[in-house]
């Protein structure tokens, strides 16, 4: 069993009558012993990502003799960066490699391991970010390429990139290294700074007829994020399937998240609001957050409503009543 460490280098376990034996690789340098990826391809070479670019060798070699590997690097030219983060090989057998500000590097061993040549790809092609941390396929043989903002789908074939926002929060954009599978319904999963992003690849294309609804997910009061069952907190049940908020007198600033949960087209979406008898005019905004911080008299808690956001792509509208009665806070 090939292990991994990020200061040891590459350790090999070897399963005995009394437990394990290890014995150690690729550790000659600072930046080899910081691996961070293991691939086997399908001739059964191991690929071997670190901060020294990419190992490459056959098992037997390797364990016959610790030189027996081949480096692919900055240093000798073959590759943008030095700062591997993932490494794939897709149902084509093309190996896919992810760096750190050097965008994605793609080699074919058709003919050997050695003098592999690459081609590589960067913002400059379409990707969305130069920092990519994991990649995963689909059926249809598009690449998934997560990045530390933002994620690419790839087709070879034609060379092109559609790029995507899966969140309103920033976090939300920011890839885990080497963190994706795909799951057995085609599914496709990414690690992010925000949570779990799951993708499916076949809801992902330009829809004309979309007829989004604008949903609240969080509330906020006085700078603290209310739960159900938290003291003080408005909340029964999580804020998208409530229908009604009661905020006490001293709960007058409160902050409402919003979305249409169309993560496509993020980037595409303006959100306009109000509140009546408190904002005159509608406000746009790209964020799906407003803070809303009424005067402190009493008079405006007890007597200001929301009458509608609105959500604005192209030319299609979907509006979303609220009201809010003396201090209720009502959706509709």
């Amino acid at each position: 069993m090939w292990i991994g460490t990020f200061g040891g280098g590459l350790g090999l376990a070897f399963k005995g009558e009394n437990g394990y034996t290890f014995r150690h690789f690729l550790n000659k340098s600072f930046g080899q012993r910081r691996t961070r990826a293991i691939m086997e391809d399908k001739n059964g070479w191991m690929w071997i990502g670190n901060s020294d670019g990419v190992s490459v060798f056959h098992p037997d070699s390797l364990i016959a003799n610790s030189t027996n590997y081949l480096t692919y690097n900055y240093n000798n030219g073959k590759l943008l960066s030095n700062e591997i983060k993932c490494i794939y090989q897709d149902t084509k057998g093309r190996i896919w490699i992810g760096t750190s500000g050097g965008g994605l590097s793609m080699c074919t061993p058709d003919n050997g391991y050695k003098n592999l040549e690459f081609k590589h790809y960067d913002t400059n092609n379409g990707l969305v970010n130069n920092m990519v941390q994991a990649i995963a396929e689909d059926r249809q043989g598009k690449l998934w390429i997560a990045t530390e903002y933002g994620i690419s789908r790839f087709t070879p074939e034609t060379q092109a990139f559609e790029n995507f926002f899966s969140s309103t929060y920033t976090l939300g954009d920011v890839y885990s290294d080497n963190s994706s599978c795909v799951s057995k319904d085609g599914s496709l999963l990414f690690g992010t700074n925000y949570g779990l992003l799951v993708i499916n690849p076949g809801q992902t294309g330009i829809n004309f007829a979309l007829n989004p609804v604008v949903t609240f997910t969080n509330l906020q009061v006085n700078g603290i994020s209310m739960r159900p069952g938290d003291t003080d907190s408005p909340l029964n049940r999580a804020m998208m399937y409530t229908d009604e908020i009661e905020l006490k007198y001293f709960q007058r600033s409160f902050v409402i998240d919003f979305t249409t949960f169309d993560y496509s087209k993020i980037n595409s979406y303006t959100y306009t609001y109000r509140l009546e008898n408190y904002d005159k005019e509608w406000s746009k905004t790209w964020a799906s957050l407003k803070v809303y911080n009424p005067s402190s008299k009493p008079s405006v808690l007890t007597s200001f409503s929301v009458s509608s956001i609105v959500y604005l792509i192209s030319k299609l509208f979907c509006l979303l009543p609220v009201n809010v009665i003396s201090s209720i806070f009502t959706r509709a």
